[in-house]
C-alpha cells in the first residue's frame, strides 16, 4: 500500500515540477510559481510517508485496503490473528468449513473469572466474561480490518442436565469459549486438551500445575458449560480432564477465546 502510494506522490511531484518549468518566463513571477509548485508536492509526499492513504488514495487502492487482510490456513494450523497485552495472539485452526475457519487460541491468554456474582445459576448469555470478550476484548484486540473478516454466529448452550442446570438462552457471539461438547469433539485425548499459560495469564495469578510440583506448567481453562452447581461452569484441567465444574468467581482459571472468520 505505501510503495504504490509513494509512487503516485512522486508522479504528481514530476508532473507539477515539469508544469512549472515549462511554464516559466524568467520573470519573477514565474519563479515564485514554481517554487510554490515545487513546495505543494513535496508537502504532499510527506504527508503520504508518514499517514495512512487519505492524500492521492485513488480507487483501486481503497479496494485493496478494504481486501488486505485474510486467513489461508488448513485445519491443525497456528496463524497469528490480533492481539492482546501487547503481543499476537496465536491460534489453532480447530475447524474448517466451505466459507470460515474457527479458531481457538493456543494460549491461555488472561486468568479471569466467568462472574462475580455466584449467588445465583449464571448462565454464558448472561455472565460477564462474554460481555467483556464481545466488548473490551473484541474492540481492543482487533484492527478494522480484521473486524471485518471476524463472523457473528450462533452458539447452543446446553444446561447440566445431570444436575438439572439450565444453559441459557442460544446466543449471538463475535468472540466465545468453547462448549464441553466442542472442546470433547475437537480434543479426543486429554493430552490435546492441555493448554500453556502466556505470561500475561501468569501475571494474572492463574493456577499452574508446575514441574516442581509432578506437574506440566499447564494451566486450567473454562467452557462456557453449565457445572454441577448454580454459578458454576465446566473447566479443563492442567493435565486435559475435565471436572464436573467450578464456581464462576474463580479468578484462577484461564480463558481461550474461540472465533469463527470468514475466508
Amino acid at each position: 500500500m505505501k510503495r504504490k502510494i509513494k509512487e503516485t506522490a512522486s508522479v504528481v511531484f514530476t508532473a507539477l515540477l515539469i508544469s512549472s518549468i515549462g511554464g516559466c518566463s524568467g520573470s519573477d513571477k514565474a519563479e515564485s510559481t514554481s517554487t510554490e509548485s515545487v513546495t505543494s508536492a513535496a508537502v504532499v509526499t510527506t504527508v503520504t510517508e508518514e499517514t495512512t492513504s487519505e492524500v492521492l488514495l485513488t480507487e483501486e487502492t481503497s479496494e485493496e485496503t478494504t481486501e488486505a487482510f485474510k486467513i489461508e490456513a488448513q485445519v491443525g494450523d497456528l496463524v497469528e490473528f490480533g492481539s492482546y497485552a501487547e503481543k499476537s495472539i496465536s491460534w489453532m485452526v480447530l475447524d474448517e468449513t466451505e466459507d470460515k475457519y474457527l479458531l481457538l487460541s493456543e494460549k491461555g491468554l488472561a486468568s479471569k473469572y466467568m462472574d462475580s456474582d455466584t449467588s445465583d445459576v449464571i448462565t454464558w448469555e448472561e455472565c460477564e466474561l462474554r460481555q467483556w470478550l464481545n466488548g473490551d476484548f473484541y474492540n481492543d484486540s482487533f484492527s478494522e480490518q480484521e473486524k471485518n473478516i471476524i463472523a457473528t454466529v450462533t452458539n447452543v448452550n446446553i444446561g447440566n442436565e445431570e444436575y438439572d442446570i439450565d444453559g441459557g438462552n442460544d446466543t449471538e457471539d463475535m468472540i466465545f469459549l468453547l462448549s464441553l461438547e466442542e472442546v470433547e469433539n475437537y480434543f479426543g485425548s486429554e493430552s490435546e486438551r492441555v493448554c500453556y499459560p502466556t505470561d500475561k495469564a501468569i501475571s494474572d495469578g492463574c493456577y499452574v500445575f508446575t514441574r516442581s510440583n509432578g506437574g506440566n506448567d499447564a494451566a486450567r481453562w473454562w467452557t462456557r458449560t453449565a457445572g454441577n452447581m448454580p454459578g458454576g461452569f465446566r473447566y479443563v484441567e492442567c493435565e486435559g480432564g475435565i471436572p464436573f465444574g467450578g464456581l464462576a468467581d474463580n479468578s484462577n482459571i484461564t480463558i481461550r477465546p474461540a472465533v469463527w472468520v470468514n475466508k
